[in-house]
């Protein structure tokens, strides 16, 4: 994380207003990932094994899962990764993430979607404002990347 965020907060897009490319081989990182689809939907692959994320839905990769555009898909999605350090967590919420979310999707609704891509619009136009990123991203996981209880929510 050190190499791409001196804040421990990164965040790009990914689809047609990427900036830049996903990786397309597998690999681990040592921070973790919030994949927010905000159009159409994508497969990835989460330590080799296939997951389809449709529109609205988020999904969490810890450090060091092994992740990956699978061979061969391609992605007419849209959306966000958020990328934060796992020193940015407490004891408790990583003990939430890491106990109490699967590695699966899960779709929040509609209006926390459009909240949370508000709050990543803002984010990204704020990179590099160290206490900004840390701030916004701390309200993006504490409302709702990471509930303490998953559910979808019809839309």
């Amino acid at each position: 994380m050190q190499n791409i965020s001196d804040s421990g907060v990164f965040i790009k897009r990914f689809g047609d207003n990427a900036k830049v490319a996903m990786k397309p081989y597998a690999h681990r990182d040592d921070y973790y990932i919030a994949v927010l689809l905000t159009e159409e939907t994508a497969l990835v692959e989460i330590d080799f094994e296939r997951i389809e994320l449709t529109e609205g839905d988020i999904l969490k990769i810890s450090p060091w899962q092994v992740h990956s555009k699978p061979s061969g898909a391609v992605w007419q999605a849209n959306g966000r990764m958020l990328a934060f350090s796992p020193e940015l967590l407490s004891e408790p919420e990583t003990r939430l993430i890491e106990e109490s979310i699967a590695p699966y999707p899960f779709n929040p609704g509609k209006n926390i979607v459009a909240d949370i891509d508000t709050l990543c619009s803002i984010l990204e136009r704020n990179e590099g404002k160290h206490s900004i990123s840390v701030a916004l991203a701390s309200s993006i996981k504490q409302n709702s990347i990471f509930p303490t209880e998953v559910h979808r929510e019809d839309t």
